[in-house]
Protein backbone atom coordinates (compact mmCIF):
# COMPACT_ATOMS: atom_id res chain seq x y z
CA UNK A 1 0.00 0.00 0.00
CA UNK A 2 3.07 2.08 0.63
CA UNK A 3 4.63 1.70 -2.70
CA UNK A 4 1.09 2.29 -3.85
CA UNK A 5 0.72 5.80 -2.72
CA UNK A 6 4.70 6.85 -3.19
CA UNK A 7 4.28 6.12 -7.23
CA UNK A 8 0.86 7.48 -7.03
CA UNK A 9 2.54 10.44 -5.80
CA UNK A 10 5.15 10.73 -7.86
CA UNK A 11 2.76 10.66 -11.27
CA UNK A 12 0.59 13.12 -9.55
CA UNK A 13 3.71 15.35 -8.74
CA UNK A 14 4.93 14.74 -12.81
CA UNK A 15 1.58 15.12 -14.14
CA UNK A 16 1.27 19.00 -12.44
CA UNK A 17 4.08 19.64 -13.77
CA UNK A 18 3.90 19.10 -16.98
CA UNK A 19 0.78 20.02 -17.34
CA UNK A 20 1.32 23.48 -15.30
CA UNK A 21 2.04 25.45 -18.65
CA UNK A 22 -1.40 24.68 -20.08
CA UNK A 23 -2.89 27.60 -18.01
CA UNK A 24 -3.73 30.85 -19.63
CA UNK A 25 -5.23 33.89 -18.39
CA UNK A 26 -6.54 36.78 -20.26
CA UNK A 27 -3.84 38.89 -18.11
CA UNK A 28 -1.34 36.93 -20.14
CA UNK A 29 -1.82 37.78 -23.14
CA UNK A 30 -0.70 41.60 -24.01
CA UNK A 31 -3.45 43.62 -26.41
CA UNK A 32 -2.81 47.37 -27.37
CA UNK A 33 -3.59 49.59 -30.16
CA UNK A 34 -0.69 50.11 -32.68
CA UNK A 35 -2.15 52.04 -35.29
CA UNK A 36 -5.03 54.00 -35.94
CA UNK A 37 -5.54 55.38 -39.70
CA UNK A 38 -7.39 58.79 -40.94
CA UNK A 39 -10.06 56.58 -42.44
CA UNK A 40 -10.98 54.34 -39.35
CA UNK A 41 -9.00 50.82 -39.88
CA UNK A 42 -7.15 50.31 -36.18
CA UNK A 43 -4.10 47.82 -36.32
CA UNK A 44 -4.04 45.52 -32.77
CA UNK A 45 -1.13 44.17 -31.73
CA UNK A 46 -1.01 40.43 -29.51
CA UNK A 47 1.80 39.00 -27.85
CA UNK A 48 1.21 35.67 -26.33
CA UNK A 49 3.76 34.14 -23.69
CA UNK A 50 6.36 31.49 -24.81
CA UNK A 51 5.46 28.53 -26.50
CA UNK A 52 1.78 29.93 -27.35
CA UNK A 53 0.07 29.96 -30.45
CA UNK A 54 -2.72 31.44 -32.14
CA UNK A 55 -4.44 29.13 -34.15
CA UNK A 56 -6.78 31.24 -36.30
CA UNK A 57 -7.66 34.76 -36.37
CA UNK A 58 -9.74 36.14 -33.19
CA UNK A 59 -12.95 37.08 -32.96
CA UNK A 60 -13.87 40.63 -32.34
CA UNK A 61 -16.89 42.33 -31.42
CA UNK A 62 -18.41 45.58 -30.32
CA UNK A 63 -20.19 45.42 -27.26
CA UNK A 64 -21.38 49.29 -27.81
CA UNK A 65 -22.91 47.73 -30.97
CA UNK A 66 -20.89 51.32 -32.67
CA UNK A 67 -22.27 51.74 -36.28
CA UNK A 68 -18.35 52.57 -37.40
CA UNK A 69 -17.46 49.02 -36.14
CA UNK A 70 -16.15 46.66 -38.72
CA UNK A 71 -14.41 43.46 -38.85
CA UNK A 72 -13.27 40.75 -41.06
CA UNK A 73 -11.40 37.56 -39.97
CA UNK A 74 -7.48 38.54 -40.59
CA UNK A 75 -4.35 37.86 -39.03
CA UNK A 76 -0.81 38.70 -39.68
CA UNK A 77 2.31 36.95 -37.52
CA UNK A 78 5.11 39.22 -36.88
CA UNK A 79 7.33 36.70 -35.22
CA UNK A 80 7.13 33.29 -32.68
CA UNK A 81 4.49 34.76 -30.51
CA UNK A 82 3.28 38.21 -31.77
CA UNK A 83 0.59 39.07 -34.18
CA UNK A 84 -1.38 42.05 -35.47
CA UNK A 85 -5.26 41.87 -36.76
CA UNK A 86 -7.24 45.04 -38.27
CA UNK A 87 -10.58 45.98 -37.54
CA UNK A 88 -12.33 49.52 -38.56
CA UNK A 89 -14.19 51.80 -35.53
CA UNK A 90 -15.61 55.08 -35.47
CA UNK A 91 -12.83 57.35 -34.34
CA UNK A 92 -14.98 59.92 -32.69
CA UNK A 93 -16.88 57.11 -30.54
CA UNK A 94 -16.43 55.44 -27.37
CA UNK A 95 -16.21 51.71 -27.73
CA UNK A 96 -15.13 48.23 -25.63
CA UNK A 97 -14.62 45.64 -28.26
CA UNK A 98 -14.24 42.16 -26.78
CA UNK A 99 -11.32 39.88 -28.26
CA UNK A 100 -11.90 35.97 -28.33
CA UNK A 101 -8.21 34.41 -28.75
CA UNK A 102 -8.32 30.71 -30.09
CA UNK A 103 -4.85 29.93 -28.53
CA UNK A 104 -2.83 26.94 -28.58
CA UNK A 105 0.24 25.24 -26.80
CA UNK A 106 0.12 21.81 -26.28
CA UNK A 107 -3.85 21.82 -25.71
CA UNK A 108 -6.68 24.72 -27.35
CA UNK A 109 -8.82 26.95 -25.40
CA UNK A 110 -11.14 29.88 -26.23
CA UNK A 111 -9.74 33.37 -24.10
CA UNK A 112 -11.77 36.48 -23.76
CA UNK A 113 -10.02 39.98 -23.46
CA UNK A 114 -11.91 43.43 -23.47
CA UNK A 115 -10.36 46.66 -24.75
CA UNK A 116 -11.52 50.33 -23.96
CA UNK A 117 -11.41 52.54 -26.86
CA UNK A 118 -11.46 56.33 -26.62
CA UNK A 119 -11.41 58.61 -29.62
CA UNK A 120 -9.31 61.09 -28.22
CA UNK A 121 -5.29 60.94 -28.54
CA UNK A 122 -4.19 58.90 -25.35
CA UNK A 123 -2.10 61.44 -24.41
CA UNK A 124 -4.34 64.48 -24.56
CA UNK A 125 -6.86 61.73 -22.99
CA UNK A 126 -4.87 61.13 -19.96
CA UNK A 127 -4.30 64.88 -19.46
CA UNK A 128 -7.89 65.62 -19.31
CA UNK A 129 -8.59 62.22 -17.09
CA UNK A 130 -6.12 63.99 -14.47
CA UNK A 131 -7.89 67.14 -14.80
CA UNK A 132 -11.10 65.41 -14.36
CA UNK A 133 -9.91 62.87 -11.23
CA UNK A 134 -8.47 66.54 -9.42
CA UNK A 135 -11.78 68.68 -9.72
CA UNK A 136 -13.91 64.52 -9.10
CA UNK A 137 -11.81 64.71 -6.19
CA UNK A 138 -12.65 67.86 -5.23
CA UNK A 139 -16.30 67.79 -5.71
CA UNK A 140 -16.47 64.53 -3.80
CA UNK A 141 -15.68 66.15 -0.29
CA UNK A 142 -19.70 67.94 -0.85
CA UNK A 143 -20.71 64.42 -2.43
CA UNK A 144 -23.77 62.89 -0.16
CA UNK A 145 -21.88 59.85 0.41
CA UNK A 146 -19.64 61.80 2.50
CA UNK A 147 -22.29 62.87 5.15
CA UNK A 148 -21.43 60.54 7.42
CA UNK A 149 -18.06 61.27 7.81
CA UNK A 150 -17.54 64.77 6.89
CA UNK A 151 -17.46 66.01 10.97
CA UNK A 152 -14.52 63.62 11.00
CA UNK A 153 -12.90 65.17 7.92
CA UNK A 154 -14.16 68.64 10.26
CA UNK A 155 -11.81 66.91 13.11
CA UNK A 156 -8.80 66.45 11.31
CA UNK A 157 -8.27 69.88 10.99
CA UNK A 158 -7.82 71.04 14.60
CA UNK A 159 -3.73 71.43 14.09
CA UNK A 160 -1.44 72.07 11.58
CA UNK A 161 0.55 68.52 12.06
CA UNK A 162 -2.78 66.92 11.93
CA UNK A 163 -3.51 68.31 8.73
CA UNK A 164 -0.76 67.12 7.34
CA UNK A 165 -1.13 63.31 8.65
CA UNK A 166 -4.22 63.57 7.23
CA UNK A 167 -3.06 64.53 3.50
CA UNK A 168 -0.57 61.72 3.71
CA UNK A 169 -3.67 59.44 4.88
CA UNK A 170 -5.78 60.49 2.06
CA UNK A 171 -2.49 59.88 -0.77
CA UNK A 172 -2.03 56.57 1.22
CA UNK A 173 -5.74 55.46 0.91
CA UNK A 174 -5.45 56.33 -2.87
CA UNK A 175 -2.28 54.58 -3.52
CA UNK A 176 -3.27 51.27 -1.75
CA UNK A 177 -6.43 51.13 -3.62
CA UNK A 178 -4.63 51.86 -6.91
CA UNK A 179 -2.73 48.57 -5.92
CA UNK A 180 -5.40 46.44 -4.78
CA UNK A 181 -7.30 47.63 -8.08
CA UNK A 182 -4.50 46.63 -10.33
CA UNK A 183 -3.90 43.13 -8.72
CA UNK A 184 -7.49 42.66 -8.76
CA UNK A 185 -7.60 43.42 -12.90
CA UNK A 186 -4.15 41.03 -13.32
CA UNK A 187 -6.01 38.25 -11.51
CA UNK A 188 -9.42 38.71 -13.91
CA UNK A 189 -11.47 40.43 -11.16
CA UNK A 190 -14.24 42.45 -12.11
CA UNK A 191 -13.50 45.81 -10.51
CA UNK A 192 -15.13 49.45 -10.26
CA UNK A 193 -14.69 52.24 -7.86
CA UNK A 194 -15.98 51.52 -4.14
CA UNK A 195 -17.04 48.19 -4.95
CA UNK A 196 -14.99 47.80 -1.50
CA UNK A 197 -17.98 48.12 0.37
CA UNK A 198 -19.22 44.30 -1.54
CA UNK A 199 -16.40 42.98 0.29
CA UNK A 200 -18.00 41.34 4.14
CA UNK A 201 -13.89 41.73 6.18
CA UNK A 202 -13.86 45.53 4.73
CA UNK A 203 -17.03 46.01 6.34
CA UNK A 204 -16.17 44.32 9.36
CA UNK A 205 -13.04 45.84 10.05
CA UNK A 206 -14.82 48.97 9.53
CA UNK A 207 -17.04 48.37 12.01
CA UNK A 208 -14.33 47.24 14.57
CA UNK A 209 -12.86 50.54 14.17
CA UNK A 210 -15.31 53.02 14.34
CA UNK A 211 -16.68 51.20 16.79
CA UNK A 212 -13.33 51.91 19.08
CA UNK A 213 -13.90 55.54 17.78
CA UNK A 214 -16.75 55.74 19.02
CA UNK A 215 -15.78 54.44 22.77
CA UNK A 216 -12.68 56.85 22.24
CA UNK A 217 -15.03 59.64 21.18
CA UNK A 218 -17.00 59.55 24.57
CA UNK A 219 -13.91 58.89 27.29
CA UNK A 220 -14.81 54.98 27.20
CA UNK A 221 -11.26 54.03 25.87
CA UNK A 222 -8.21 55.29 25.66
CA UNK A 223 -4.85 53.87 23.84
CA UNK A 224 -1.37 54.46 24.62
CA UNK A 225 0.88 52.79 22.13
CA UNK A 226 4.21 53.91 20.81
CA UNK A 227 6.65 52.31 17.87
CA UNK A 228 9.72 53.22 17.59
CA UNK A 229 11.22 52.25 13.76
CA UNK A 230 15.39 52.18 14.21
CA UNK A 231 16.40 55.62 15.54
CA UNK A 232 12.90 57.64 14.79
CA UNK A 233 10.09 57.39 17.21
CA UNK A 234 6.98 57.74 15.36
CA UNK A 235 4.54 59.09 18.04
CA UNK A 236 0.96 57.49 19.08
CA UNK A 237 -1.04 60.87 17.58
CA UNK A 238 0.66 60.77 14.15
CA UNK A 239 0.06 56.87 14.09
CA UNK A 240 -3.13 57.29 15.09
CA UNK A 241 -4.07 60.82 12.67
CA UNK A 242 -2.61 58.87 9.26
CA UNK A 243 -4.89 55.78 10.55
CA UNK A 244 -7.98 57.66 10.43
CA UNK A 245 -7.46 59.61 7.77
CA UNK A 246 -7.19 56.27 5.37
CA UNK A 247 -10.47 54.97 7.40
CA UNK A 248 -12.09 58.12 7.03
CA UNK A 249 -11.17 57.89 3.08
CA UNK A 250 -12.01 54.95 2.64
CA UNK A 251 -15.31 55.18 3.90
CA UNK A 252 -16.05 58.34 2.19
CA UNK A 253 -15.56 57.04 -1.24
CA UNK A 254 -18.32 54.27 -1.84
CA UNK A 255 -20.07 56.40 -4.86
CA UNK A 256 -18.68 58.40 -7.62
CA UNK A 257 -18.70 62.25 -8.13
CA UNK A 258 -19.18 64.08 -11.29
CA UNK A 259 -16.32 63.88 -14.02
CA UNK A 260 -14.79 61.21 -10.90
CA UNK A 261 -16.63 58.46 -12.74
CA UNK A 262 -15.33 59.31 -15.92
CA UNK A 263 -11.50 59.39 -14.92
CA UNK A 264 -12.18 56.31 -12.51
CA UNK A 265 -13.27 54.01 -15.77
CA UNK A 266 -10.45 55.46 -17.70
CA UNK A 267 -7.64 54.99 -15.02
CA UNK A 268 -8.75 51.31 -14.33
CA UNK A 269 -9.07 50.37 -18.37
CA UNK A 270 -5.18 51.87 -18.51
CA UNK A 271 -2.03 50.62 -17.39
CA UNK A 272 -0.73 50.37 -13.66
CA UNK A 273 1.42 54.00 -14.30
CA UNK A 274 -1.78 55.88 -15.34
CA UNK A 275 -4.22 54.35 -12.78
CA UNK A 276 -1.21 55.56 -10.18
CA UNK A 277 -1.50 59.17 -11.58
CA UNK A 278 -4.91 59.66 -12.15
CA UNK A 279 -5.62 58.48 -8.61
CA UNK A 280 -3.50 60.71 -7.04
CA UNK A 281 -5.01 63.59 -9.12
CA UNK A 282 -7.92 61.86 -7.22
CA UNK A 283 -6.35 62.22 -4.34
CA UNK A 284 -4.96 65.41 -4.48
CA UNK A 285 -8.59 67.04 -5.60
CA UNK A 286 -9.88 64.83 -1.98
CA UNK A 287 -6.96 67.17 -0.01
CA UNK A 288 -7.76 70.28 -1.01
CA UNK A 289 -9.95 71.23 1.62
CA UNK A 290 -6.98 70.10 4.19
CA UNK A 291 -4.39 72.00 2.11
CA UNK A 292 -6.67 75.49 1.98
CA UNK A 293 -6.57 74.72 6.17
CA UNK A 294 -2.76 74.45 5.93
CA UNK A 295 -2.02 77.39 4.79
CA UNK A 296 -5.01 79.73 5.84
CA UNK A 297 -4.25 80.78 9.10
CA UNK A 298 -7.34 80.00 11.33
CA UNK A 299 -7.86 79.65 14.80
CA UNK A 300 -7.86 76.16 14.63
CA UNK A 301 -7.19 75.01 18.43
CA UNK A 302 -9.97 78.22 19.95
CA UNK A 303 -12.67 76.73 17.59
CA UNK A 304 -12.05 72.97 18.58
CA UNK A 305 -12.41 74.22 22.23
CA UNK A 306 -15.72 74.41 21.79
CA UNK A 307 -17.46 71.52 23.90
CA UNK A 308 -20.95 71.83 21.38
CA UNK A 309 -18.65 71.19 18.38
CA UNK A 310 -17.18 68.17 19.63
CA UNK A 311 -20.61 66.53 20.57
CA UNK A 312 -21.41 67.15 17.10
CA UNK A 313 -18.32 65.03 16.06
CA UNK A 314 -18.57 62.42 18.61
CA UNK A 315 -22.54 62.09 17.19
CA UNK A 316 -21.18 62.08 13.62
CA UNK A 317 -18.59 59.27 14.95
CA UNK A 318 -21.32 57.38 16.11
CA UNK A 319 -23.34 57.87 13.36
CA UNK A 320 -21.14 56.28 10.74
CA UNK A 321 -20.96 53.40 13.25
CA UNK A 322 -24.64 52.48 13.19
CA UNK A 323 -24.87 53.39 9.25
CA UNK A 324 -21.42 50.95 8.54
CA UNK A 325 -23.66 48.30 11.15
CA UNK A 326 -26.53 48.79 9.04
CA UNK A 327 -25.39 47.65 5.41
CA UNK A 328 -23.23 45.29 7.64
CA UNK A 329 -25.57 43.29 8.89
CA UNK A 330 -27.36 43.64 5.40
CA UNK A 331 -25.15 41.49 3.45
CA UNK A 332 -24.75 38.84 6.38
CA UNK A 333 -27.63 35.98 8.11
CA UNK A 334 -29.94 36.75 10.83
CA UNK A 335 -27.48 34.12 13.12
CA UNK A 336 -24.33 36.00 12.39
CA UNK A 337 -25.70 39.31 13.05
CA UNK A 338 -26.45 37.79 16.69
CA UNK A 339 -23.19 36.34 16.87
CA UNK A 340 -21.49 39.55 16.48
CA UNK A 341 -23.38 41.69 18.94
CA UNK A 342 -22.49 39.11 21.86
CA UNK A 343 -19.26 39.33 20.62
CA UNK A 344 -19.23 43.10 20.78
CA UNK A 345 -21.13 43.04 24.30
CA UNK A 346 -18.46 40.99 25.14
CA UNK A 347 -15.98 43.35 24.27
CA UNK A 348 -17.45 46.55 25.62
CA UNK A 349 -17.65 44.51 29.21
CA UNK A 350 -13.94 43.66 28.91
CA UNK A 351 -13.37 47.21 28.27
CA UNK A 352 -14.92 48.59 31.14
CA UNK A 353 -13.12 46.09 33.25
CA UNK A 354 -9.69 46.92 32.18
CA UNK A 355 -9.07 43.65 29.46
CA UNK A 356 -8.11 45.97 26.47
CA UNK A 357 -5.79 43.35 24.53
CA UNK A 358 -9.35 40.24 25.48
CA UNK A 359 -11.52 43.20 24.04
CA UNK A 360 -9.44 43.91 21.00
CA UNK A 361 -9.00 40.11 20.62
CA UNK A 362 -12.83 38.94 20.78
CA UNK A 363 -13.09 42.19 18.03
CA UNK A 364 -10.83 41.05 15.73
CA UNK A 365 -12.57 37.68 16.01
CA UNK A 366 -15.28 38.90 14.23
CA UNK A 367 -13.63 38.43 10.93
CA UNK A 368 -13.18 35.09 11.04
CA UNK A 369 -17.25 34.52 11.71
CA UNK A 370 -18.78 33.10 8.36
CA UNK A 371 -22.13 31.88 8.96
CA UNK A 372 -23.54 31.18 5.51
CA UNK A 373 -27.22 32.84 4.34
CA UNK A 374 -29.72 30.77 3.26
CA UNK A 375 -29.48 30.34 -0.97
CA UNK A 376 -31.81 32.70 -2.88
CA UNK A 377 -32.33 32.43 -6.58
CA UNK A 378 -31.17 35.43 -8.00
CA UNK A 379 -33.81 36.74 -10.70
CA UNK A 380 -31.94 38.75 -14.26
CA UNK A 381 -32.96 41.30 -13.89
CA UNK A 382 -31.38 42.72 -16.92
CA UNK A 383 -33.64 40.46 -19.14
CA UNK A 384 -36.73 41.67 -18.05
CA UNK A 385 -35.44 44.96 -18.95
CA UNK A 386 -34.33 43.70 -22.25
CA UNK A 387 -37.81 42.23 -22.59
CA UNK A 388 -39.28 45.59 -22.18
CA UNK A 389 -37.27 47.55 -24.53
CA UNK A 390 -37.90 45.13 -27.12
CA UNK A 391 -41.26 45.85 -26.37
CA UNK A 392 -41.19 49.60 -27.38
CA UNK A 393 -41.71 50.53 -23.51
CA UNK A 394 -39.69 53.20 -22.17
CA UNK A 395 -37.90 52.28 -19.23
CA UNK A 396 -35.50 53.82 -16.44
CA UNK A 397 -33.00 51.53 -15.01
CA UNK A 398 -31.99 52.34 -11.80
CA UNK A 399 -29.01 50.57 -10.25
CA UNK A 400 -28.20 51.47 -6.32
CA UNK A 401 -26.63 49.85 -3.15
CA UNK A 402 -27.34 50.29 0.86
CA UNK A 403 -23.88 51.48 1.35
CA UNK A 404 -24.52 54.58 -1.37
CA UNK A 405 -25.81 57.10 -0.17
CA UNK A 406 -26.09 59.30 -3.52
CA UNK A 407 -28.17 56.44 -4.96
CA UNK A 408 -30.53 56.70 -2.03
CA UNK A 409 -30.19 60.84 -2.94
CA UNK A 410 -31.20 60.01 -6.38
CA UNK A 411 -34.00 57.92 -5.68
CA UNK A 412 -35.67 60.50 -3.78
CA UNK A 413 -35.94 62.36 -7.26
CA UNK A 414 -37.27 59.54 -8.81
CA UNK A 415 -39.97 59.35 -6.39
CA UNK A 416 -40.31 63.00 -6.14
CA UNK A 417 -43.99 64.51 -7.56
CA UNK A 418 -42.92 65.99 -10.55
CA UNK A 419 -40.81 62.90 -11.99
CA UNK A 420 -43.96 59.90 -11.15
CA UNK A 421 -46.24 62.77 -12.75
CA UNK A 422 -43.75 61.74 -15.95
CA UNK A 423 -43.64 58.26 -15.40
CA UNK A 424 -47.33 57.65 -14.79
CA UNK A 425 -48.38 59.63 -18.03
CA UNK A 426 -45.75 58.15 -20.34
CA UNK A 427 -46.36 54.50 -18.44
CA UNK A 428 -42.39 54.30 -17.89
CA UNK A 429 -41.57 51.36 -16.50
CA UNK A 430 -38.75 51.84 -13.24
CA UNK A 431 -36.79 49.10 -12.52
CA UNK A 432 -34.30 49.07 -10.10
CA UNK A 433 -31.36 46.38 -9.38
CA UNK A 434 -29.52 46.31 -6.12
CA UNK A 435 -25.44 45.52 -5.85
CA UNK A 436 -25.36 45.93 -2.16
CA UNK A 437 -24.15 42.06 -2.39
CA UNK A 438 -21.23 41.56 -5.40
CA UNK A 439 -23.37 40.82 -9.13
CA UNK A 440 -20.95 39.89 -11.70
CA UNK A 441 -22.82 40.49 -14.29
CA UNK A 442 -24.76 43.65 -13.20
CA UNK A 443 -21.39 45.38 -12.57
CA UNK A 444 -19.98 43.95 -16.16
CA UNK A 445 -23.15 45.53 -17.30
CA UNK A 446 -22.15 49.18 -16.11
CA UNK A 447 -18.36 48.47 -17.25
CA UNK A 448 -20.15 47.95 -20.46
CA UNK A 449 -21.59 51.66 -20.55
CA UNK A 450 -17.94 53.25 -19.77
CA UNK A 451 -18.82 53.72 -16.25
CA UNK A 452 -16.91 51.60 -13.29
CA UNK A 453 -19.35 52.45 -10.41
CA UNK A 454 -23.24 53.53 -9.10
CA UNK A 455 -24.74 55.94 -9.13
CA UNK A 456 -26.00 54.66 -12.47
CA UNK A 457 -29.03 55.95 -14.08
CA UNK A 458 -30.41 54.58 -17.61
CA UNK A 459 -33.33 55.69 -19.48
CA UNK A 460 -34.58 53.33 -22.84
CA UNK A 461 -37.24 54.03 -25.13
CA UNK A 462 -38.39 53.14 -28.60
CA UNK A 463 -36.38 56.10 -30.21
CA UNK A 464 -33.01 54.94 -27.94
CA UNK A 465 -32.63 51.04 -27.56
CA UNK A 466 -28.88 51.02 -27.13
CA UNK A 467 -30.44 53.45 -23.67
CA UNK A 468 -29.40 57.12 -22.61
CA UNK A 469 -26.72 57.35 -19.57
CA UNK A 470 -27.74 59.78 -17.38
CA UNK A 471 -25.09 62.11 -15.26
CA UNK A 472 -23.93 60.45 -11.87
CA UNK A 473 -26.43 62.82 -10.22
CA UNK A 474 -28.71 63.76 -12.71
CA UNK A 475 -31.36 66.69 -12.08
CA UNK A 476 -35.19 65.98 -11.99
CA UNK A 477 -35.45 68.27 -15.33
CA UNK A 478 -32.48 66.11 -16.92
CA UNK A 479 -34.43 63.05 -16.18
CA UNK A 480 -37.99 64.44 -17.65
CA UNK A 481 -35.79 65.39 -20.44
CA UNK A 482 -34.42 62.14 -21.30
CA UNK A 483 -37.90 60.78 -21.02
CA UNK A 484 -38.79 62.77 -24.24
CA UNK A 485 -36.15 62.22 -25.97
CA UNK A 486 -36.68 58.24 -25.91
CA UNK A 487 -40.37 57.70 -26.04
Amino acid sequence: MKYFLRVFFIFALFFSISFSGYSLNSSDILLKLKNLSQDGVATFEISLPKGWKLAKAPNIMSKFNSLGFKYQENLEQVSANKYRTRCNLNKNQKDLLKFDFFVCKDICSVISKDFFFTPNNSGQLLYLMILFGLIGGLLLNVMPCVLPVILLKIRHMNSRSTIINSIIGNYLSFFILASILSLLKMSGETIGWGLHFQNIYFLKFTVIIFFILSLISFDKLNFHWNISLDKHKITNKTLRDIFLSMITTLVAIPCTAPLLGTAATFAIQESFSNLFIIFTAIATGFSIPYFIALFWKFPFKKIFQSKTLNYIIDFGVVITFSWLCWILFKNISSIEIIVICFIFAAALFSLKKGYNILAISLLISTLFINIPQENVTKINQLETVSELVEQNNVVILNITADWCLSCKYNKLKLESNQVQTKIRKNNVKLIEIDITKKNDKVLNFIHEHSRVGIPFTIIYGPKNKSGMLLSEIPEMSEIIKAIDLVK
